[in-house]
């Protein structure tokens, strides 16, 4: 039997509610470490914790202004990125210090913003890098949509992030990936192998599916996520100015709902485009999902995995995606996944897609299969489990 492993998560956000990709996340690695001994949380924010979580003590950290601004022009003058000066201040720190006073056998540093926090020595430390954020950075600055703050704060930031990356490897005992791709971005980019630092594919996890597609909106297209990233803003806005008028000629009737949270002024103009409806959060994502007659994702740029997809296969409710979307899952394409390039072919498929309740029946169906087998939840994280017992034997 496995002794009980201690251990300290480290988050930018508190793990709830779960929702969002990295809530969500972070939501489910708490369970999955509570599940081998005591876990204990350190995250920046002041989200007061539910009545019902799994960490034996928490320690939320919310930074003063003055803080925060010292910690960004420390980072900046040592050339650090933005990611880890933002959140990197002397409050997070102490905290950070004091939770591994208590005795921990590992650290589980989720994002490479956490990765400052840790000091210079301590127990092993897995960090969960997730997506290939310097890719991301380049992909997303050569592609168009005006040179609004967040696309200048990525340009100015890729290169700092490459040399974020290098330095959280440099750090870490051990480091998880959501996807292959993903992993093969950033060790191919900090020029090392995968036998230098231990890596391992964590997908991403999906806990409610359905039985069976349920009965759907006719002629209603959704797109659903975080509308103020780069790679969501620019799908909803080539949705709706370059696929949906292509979809509507042949099906006038044609729909488009934008859902999601913190949609930016671009993305709210939408709502006054013929056919186009900007919900903004809902209560139930799945229930929303699941009432679509198809979820639609024409990701031009971006790493990781797309969680809408999943959701949207866990709803019963078929995809239209792109090449893109197929190669960032564990199968391409996956059962319940119609790709088409932009723009004619994709607008195609989501015409076929719209005209024929069998086809859309059947890709539901094979969606909840794929969701099933390839991304249930907590058998996904079985190779995280694995690696903090190599690391903690290796120490």
């Amino acid at each position: 039997m496995n002794a009980p492993i201690r251990s300290l998560l480290l988050c930018s956000r508190p793990p709830w509610p779960p929702i969002g990709g990295d809530r969500l996340r972070t939501s489910q690695l708490a369970r999955v470490l509570a599940g081998l001994g005591p876990v204990h949380l350190v995250a920046t924010g002041d989200d007061a914790a539910p009545a019902s979580h799994p960490f034996a003590s928490v320690r939320l950290v919310r930074p003063s202004r003055a803080s925060t601004a010292l910690g960004l022009v420390r980072g900046m003058a040592r050339g650090r990125s933005l990611q880890e000066s933002l959140y990197d201040t002397g409050e997070v720190r102490r905290a950070v210090a004091a939770a591994l006073a208590g005795g921990i056998d590992v650290v589980v540093a989720h994002l490479l913003r956490t990765v400052p926090w840790l000091p210079e020595a301590g127990p092993p430390v897995i960090v969960c890098l997730q997506d290939a954020l310097c890719a991301q950075a380049r992909e997303a600055t050569s592609h168009g949509g005006g040179a609004d703050w967040r696309r200048l704060a990525l340009r100015f930031d890729r290169g700092r992030l490459e040399a974020a990356e290098r330095r959280a490897l440099g750090r870490a005992d051990g480091v998880t990936f959501i996807t292959a791709r993903d992993r093969d971005l950033v060790l191919a980019g900090a020029q090392v192998r995968h036998a230098v630092v231990p890596a391992a594919v964590v997908p991403a996890a999906v806990e409610h599916v359905r039985d069976e597609p349920a009965e759907p909106r006719p002629d209603s297209i959704v797109f659903a996520g975080n509308l103020r990233t780069a790679s969501n803003r620019d799908m909803a806005l080539h949705l709706v100015h370059e696929v949906l008028p292509r979809v509507r000629r042949q099906r006038p009737n044609a729909t488009l709902d934008l859902v999601g949270v913190e949609a930016p002024p671009v993305v709210r103009a939408l709502d006054s485009e013929p056919g186009v409806r900007v919900v903004g959060r809902v209560q139930d994502m799945a229930a929303t999902l699941a009432e679509a007659w198809v979820t639609a994702c024409p990701l031009r740029f971006g790493s990781g995995v797309q969680n809408k997809v999943l959701e949207s296969f866990a709803a019963g409710t078929p995809v239209v995606g792109t090449a893109r979307v197929a190669a960032s899952l564990s199968a391409s394409p996956p059962s319940g996944l119609l790709v088409g390039a932009l723009d004619e072919p994709f607008a195609a498929q989501l015409v076929r897609v719209l005209g024929d309740r069998e086809l859309r029946d059947r890709q539901g169906r094979a969606g909840i299969r794929f969701v099933r087998e390839q991304h249930a939840f907590p058998t996904t994280f079985d190779p995280l489990v694995g690696l903090i017992r190599d690391v903690i034997r290796a120490r």
